[in-house]
């Protein structure tokens, strides 16, 4: 009787702490959540590699404390898998256990769904193929793409000897260009070429200049008279071969829109000219702010200046 009955209150403060122990561990390794979608990473000999598998993604069940199970940032959550390879082409079912499931300190897997996943391997082969920006959507109104330039153009793909044979091009990650006023340029990430089959790309990302510019127009007029610039105060009188010149004019759409064949002018800077004189002059044609002359047909006219009585 004595040995239940002696130091009962330190054999009582004994039974509580085990008991708050329990509650504590319990506490701290039963709370538990689904982990969908985590990626299988798969890795394979030299040599080999994946031609094509089931599965991309398993759901794992989780469990640790509710404050880190809460706060799992899905990106730390992972599968790790070694393969060996057997014969070329062989299918193979892989059993992914709770060991192959990366998570921070302090979590453990639980189980995985599904628990498998089956592979065919294929021998690994190389091939340089060009890069092709994916452009989604357009710039405003009034404004197009000029040109789009990845850099370097093309990129060397590692992966399984029958799957890369028939690559003819790859993507980069997609470049929206809605609301987009100016050039850029930026790194993009370069895809993989297929879903159910693993590449590795050399380098893995490439760098996109994008060349965005107002939209333009262009306008031709014909016969326009070429007139004389002269020192103020001149009388004489200039004469020109041919008379007349056709421009070609190219700019913004809202600039081009309000030019009237009337306002256009070409002129020739006579000042230098002395009376007899004979020379072949350039032709110039002034233009308002967002217009270029892209072509003065012909560039050049002769001048002839008069003797002045």
């Amino acid at each position: 009787m004595d040995l239940f009955t002696k130091n009962r209150a330190l054999k009582m403060l004994a039974v509580i702490l085990a008991f708050a122990t329990w509650f504590t561990i319990r506490d701290a390794t039963s709370f538990q959540d689904m982990v969908q979608n985590v990626p299988v990473e798969i890795t394979v000999a030299g040599g080999w590699a994946v031609q094509s598998r089931s599965i991309n993604t398993v759901n794992v069940m989780v469990r640790g404390s509710e404050s880190q199970i809460r706060f799992l940032d899905k990106d730390d959550v992972r599968i790790e898998l070694e393969v060996r390879p057997t014969t070329n082409g062989t299918t193979q079912i892989i059993q992914i256990g709770t060991e192959n499931v990366v998570l921070p300190k302090g979590i453990r897997a639980a189980y995985i769904d599904p628990p498998e996943i089956a592979l065919t391997l294929d021998r690994e082969s190389e091939r340089r193929v060009p890069v092709q920006a994916d452009i989604l959507g357009q710039p405003p109104d009034g404004y197009d793409v000029e040109s789009v330039v990845v850099s370097p153009s093309d990129v060397v793909i590692h992966g399984p000897e029958r799957r890369i044979g028939s690559i003819e091009v790859i993507r980069t990650a997609p470049l929206d260009l809605e609301g987009r006023l100016r050039s850029f340029q930026l790194n993009r990430a370069v895809l993989s070429p297929g879903e159910n089959w693993t590449a590795r790309i050399e380098p893995s990302q490439v760098r996109v200049e994008v060349s965005i510019v107002e939209r333009s127009m262009r306008m031709d007029f014909t016969n326009v008279p070429v007139n004389a610039l002269l020192p103020a105060g001149s009388s004489a009188s200039v004469m020109f071969f041919p008379s007349t010149v056709n421009v070609a004019m190219k700019g913004r759409s809202d600039a081009m829109t309000n030019i009237q064949p009337a306002s256009v002018k070409a002129f020739v800077d006579a000042e230098q000219l002395a009376p007899g004189d004979r020379k072949d002059l350039p032709v110039r044609v002034p233009t308002a702010s967002g217009v270029d002359i892209i072509g003065i047909d012909p560039p050049t006219v002769r001048a002839e200046m008069d003797y002045v009585d």
